[in-house]
């Protein structure tokens, strides 16, 4: 679960609002020292789905609300209409918690500090199902390089819980024609979940 020594020394509350407190005053990174804002998880403490995004976009940044804007829109009506479940049972987080000033490119040193407050997320919520949204969140998450089209749509198992792999939001607003694939991931997913 860890990638070097600095990850591996930390030791992370295990609660979400002390985890939260120490990821609020976090400096461990460049983009951290720069940021406006942290962009915090929401969702249910013991949710049996967990949503993983990359990185908070400047309208998350802005609203100081995760997952918002276009993209919350869109997953609102996916967890409305496809999985039919109230968004509050399920955990929204990303792997990033800060914006990139000026969109500057993350370094992997910046997701290394980062990426240990994503696996205690996950320690203490201790989910059923892992939606990784996008290839870096699967990536970081699961050590893995694979391409995401190899993977998408797909229910893995890893560690304690499931994980499935889609595309990002973001690249789902920008690329119309991928809807129908996201609808059937999302179908997909529904079926899985009923049998749980």
């Amino acid at each position: 679960m860890v990638d070097n020594a600095s990850d591996e020394n930390r030791v992370l509350p295990n609660t979400l609002p002390q985890l939260n407190t120490l990821i609020s005053s976090c400096q461990l990174c460049d983009i951290a020292k720069a940021r406006d804002s942290v962009v915090l998880a929401q969702g249910e403490q013991q949710a049996d789905i967990v949503f993983v995004g990359f990185k908070p976009s400047l309208v998350d940044s802005v609203n100081h609300t995760i997952m918002s804007g276009s993209k919350g829109e869109m997953l609102q009506k996916i967890i409305d209409n496809v999985l039919q479940i109230p968004r509050e049972r399920t955990y929204l987080t990303n792997l990033i918690k800060c914006h990139p000033k000026n969109n500057k490119e993350i370094k992997p040193n910046e997701i290394h500090s980062c990426k240990s407050y994503l696996h205690k997320e996950l320690e203490i919520i201790q989910p059923k199902i892992v939606i990784t949204m996008g290839i870096e969140s699967f990536t970081y998450l699961t050590n893995e390089n694979v391409a995401l089209e190899d993977i998408r749509g797909k229910i893995i198992e890893h560690q304690h819980f499931f994980i499935m792999p889609i595309h990002d939001l973001n690249y789902i607003l920008k690329n119309p024609s991928h809807k129908k694939e996201l609808y059937m991931d999302m179908l997909h997913l529904k079926e899985f979940i009923d049998r749980l």
